[in-house]
């Protein structure tokens, strides 16, 4: 195994095509550690459940353990607006993004 992941999802806000091609710079990807033997676990298999929500299927690497389950990933918070919304998509912003949309707006009222 080369390390290298390839991950297709769907943008929760214009539903377009997105693929994770290589792990981030640290070397590191997203991985849950075995809730019991705290080992590795290997991603089995993973789907789309709605326009925010993924379930993914993890399993130990340990054979003596080999626990299974499911994790949840889900969008809560934007952190920036998307460019192409979908009405039908609704993820608030986070505080800080909020704020900072605030910001400009007050900005750009103050300059006009």
């Amino acid at each position: 195994m080369t390390g290298e992941v390839k991950t297709q999802f769907a943008c929760p806000e214009c539903h377009g095509p997105a693929t994770l091609a290589r792990p981030p710079k640290n070397g590191m990807r997203a991985q849950f550690a075995c809730p019991h033997c705290k080992g590795p676990t290997s991603i089995k298999t993973s789907r789309l459940v709605s326009a925010t929500l993924r379930e993914v299927n993890y399993q130990c690497r340990d054979v003596e353990c080999s626990y299974s389950f499911m994790v949840q990933a889900e969008a809560v918070r934007s952190l920036s607006p998307s460019g192409k919304p979908d009405p039908a998509v609704n993820i608030p912003l986070s505080p800080h993004a909020t704020a900072l949309q605030r910001a400009r707006a007050e900005r750009i009222a103050a300059s006009a």
